[in-house]
């Protein structure tokens, strides 16, 4: 089993995730930075000093609640294991 080391949240558009559906297991993340640089998906900020600041905590909490109730985005995580 692997542990995981890392984890990245992105919010697609869901008419975009067909692509990210169709992509080969290792192509999916690529395919997701594409959608977010042509603005089809959103990723979740990158906090520097892990994240456990209260302004970095706070920018988390934002995110995730705006996006977690946006019906025209689907959840998709990325796992980066050893």
């Amino acid at each position: 089993m692997n542990d995981v080391l890392y984890s990245r949240v992105y919010y697609v558009l869901k008419e975009a995730m067909p692509q990210v559906t169709a992509a080969p297991e290792g192509g999916k993340q690529a395919i997701v930075e594409k959608l977010v640089e042509m603005g089809k998906a959103v990723k979740q900020p990158e906090i520097s000093g892990n994240g456990k600041s209260f302004i970095g905590q706070k920018l988390m909490l934002e995110f995730f609640a705006q996006y977690n109730q946006d019906v025209a985005y689907e959840k998709f995580e990325v796992h980066i294991s050893w």
